[in-house]
């Protein structure tokens, strides 16, 4: 038997009969329209510049709008002057050399500093503190196994 289920524009079969180890879950549906005045394209571009020159990766930034990583870096490319286009350029540099940030982690994460408190008073992403995390657990774990 199959029940269907609308939603706005978006309308799903359910099996009714399908076997009970077998589930449909919808985490998060995100409408964005298709077509955006040129005054609201700005508007999106100026809160994802903002929150990106405040250390919001494009894949966080991609979770908070509904769209891809990528549609980030197109959307910030693409709608950039040539001043935000330097800054922002400046801003991919310094996250593409992390060396420093990541000593900075490793310190925090040594005095027992959460994750979040490290990833807001350095202006980076949670993913990046995480990604540092693990790899001073491998770091600790092979010095471990060595002694």
């Amino acid at each position: 038997m199959v029940r269907s289920v609308t939603a706005g524009k978006v309308r799903a079969e359910l099996l009714t009969t399908a076997p009970r180890f077998l589930s449909i879950s919808v985490h998060h549906l995100s409408f964005v329209p298709l077509h955006l005045s040129s005054t609201q394209r700005r508007e999106r571009f100026e809160k994802i510049y903002k929150l990106y020159l405040e250390g919001y990766s494009y894949r966080a930034l991609g979770r908070q709008f509904g769209i891809s990583a990528e549609r980030i870096s197109q959307i910030l490319r693409q709608n950039a002057t040539p001043e935000e286009l330097k800054i922002l350029d400046e801003a991919i540099l310094s996250r593409c050399t992390p060396s420093y940030i990541f000593t900075k982690i490793d310190e925090m994460l040594e005095a027992g500093a959460q994750h979040k408190v490290i990833a807001e008073s350095l202006k980076v992403s949670i993913d990046t503190v995480k990604k540092a995390s693990a790899r001073r657990n491998r770091r600790l774990t092979k010095s471990c196994k060595a002694a």
